[in-house]
């Protein structure tokens, strides 16, 4: 065991120039190994999955998981939970999980340009609603969450202006302080707190966000690196090396051993860049939106075996019909072992609610499965090995994986490029 603070605490890390590090981050009802995958929901459900399912899925893969809550989704909760006072967690059916809460949900496009100078507009089913920190607070107060980012204006993209940028990096630094001073006075002593890093695709205000938070370093438990992108599918606008550039820079400038955050639908090459950079914890957008567009992941990850399937499978495509087999032969998901690619075609196209059920239980445990590999990849000192593979195998499908559309504001879909 090589260091620790206060919730995270380092087992390893590979050797340079690799970042990459396995850890514990601690929290009340449970222990978290890291690099991990934070289960997305809506509305504290992960989408098309019952809590029974969900259970034998975690199970499967025998860790911990963290429940995201994106309070988008759960603030019309309020009321009912003040009233019963037992958190979130509880109050969604999920009382022995760690929930971790943020303000946007990662799978749908969060509208841009609605900007308050004391304000952070947040688009919930009801429409619009403008958060003061306190307000914000108030709500972190009623949901008891075990992890929370401060709130911040995180409304940035790669076609950011530098004024729009600067807008974002002011108003947040505002934003954090006034969390930071509720938090000290209110009952969210045991709750986690992470720093929001902002600044967009300047390095600059990426560094003067980082100096900012850095101020309160004893109150932060982790950071959060956002503004990158939108949620959903205007990930898809940035090509994945201007985020890891921007990424690399910031956690230079970071430079110490706490906990580190990214949302969004982030491909599994992405990831496993961002993992070498030292990012420790993400979340299951990917295999959301995937699942949303009729697809199922298929892509290897056993870099000591040959290539053997594509990266992923559509299933609107006619071909699945006749189709007999599993979606991997090799895979132990209640899926696989039970239905075949033709079955699955067969509910997608006649749009049974269980062909996106059955393609979400299979997306779900093959991404926490990659996320399993990744952990004793960085143990065995093969990370290298297995980002080198993963690479090579999207370059040999030459894939375009189309995601994001059913749940987008502008409804519309886009190409995916994974090629390196």
């Amino acid at each position: 065991m090589q260091s620790a603070n206060a919730n995270f605490v380092i087992e390893f890390t590979s050797s340079l120039p690799s970042l990459a590090r396995t850890g514990k981050l601690i929290c009340r009802k449970g222990i978290i190994d890291t690099p991990h995958c934070m289960l997305t929901t809506k509305g504290g459900s992960v989408p098309y999955l019952s809590r029974e399912v969900l259970g034998y899925i975690i199970k499967d893969n025998m860790i911990n998981q963290v429940l995201q809550i994106n309070l988008c989704n759960t603030s019309h909760m309020k009321e009912a939970l003040d009233d019963i006072n037992t958190g979130i967690s509880a109050f969604v059916g999920y009382k022995e999980l760690p929930t971790f809460i943020s303000l946007n949900d990662p799978c749908e496009l969060t509208p841009s340009g609605f900007h308050e100078q004391n304000f952070v507009p947040m688009f919930t089913r009801k429409g619009k609603e403008l958060l003061t920190s306190t307000k914000y607070m108030k709500l972190m107060v009623s949901m008891q969450p075990d992890i929370y980012e401060a709130l911040c204006d995180s409304d940035t993209n790669i076609s950011s202006t530098n004024k729009r940028i600067f807008k974002s990096l002011n108003r947040s630094q505002k934003f954090v302080k006034e969390c930071i001073e509720i938090h000290k006075n209110s009952n969210l002593s045991r709750a986690m707190v992470i720093a929001p890093i902002v600044g967009g695709y300047c390095k600059k205000s990426r560094i003067s966000s980082i100096k900012a938070v850095k101020e309160f370093s004893d109150i932060f438990g982790g950071y959060s690196l956002n503004g990158f992108h939108n949620n959903g599918s205007s990930i898809l606008d940035v090509q994945p090396e201007s985020i890891v550039d921007i990424v690399s820079e910031s956690v230079k400038e970071i430079n110490d051993e706490k906990v580190k955050f990214m949302q969004g639908a982030y491909d599994p090459v992405t990831i496993l860049d961002l993992v070498n950079l030292g990012i420790d914890i993400f979340d299951t957008s990917y295999p959301y939106l995937v699942t949303e567009n009729f697809n199922a992941l298929s892509f290897d990850f056993n870099f000591n075996e040959k290539i053997r399937n594509t990266f992923y499978i559509n299933f609107d495509k006619d071909e699945r019909k006749e189709e007999f087999i599993p979606i991997r032969d090799d895979c132990s998901c209640f899926t696989c072992k039970n239905h075949t690619r033709a079955y699955i075609y067969h509910l997608v196209k006649t749009k049974e609610l269980s062909g996106p059920i059955l393609l979400m239980i299979h997306n779900l445990h093959h991404f926490l499965k990659f996320f399993e590999t990744i952990r004793k990849a960085i143990k065995s000192k093969s990370l290298t090995k297995l980002t080198n593979f993963m690479k090579n195998q999207v370059r040999n499908t030459n894939l375009k994986l189309v995601i994001g559309g059913n749940n987008d504001v502008n409804s519309k879909k886009k190409q995916l490029n994974l090629e390196k």
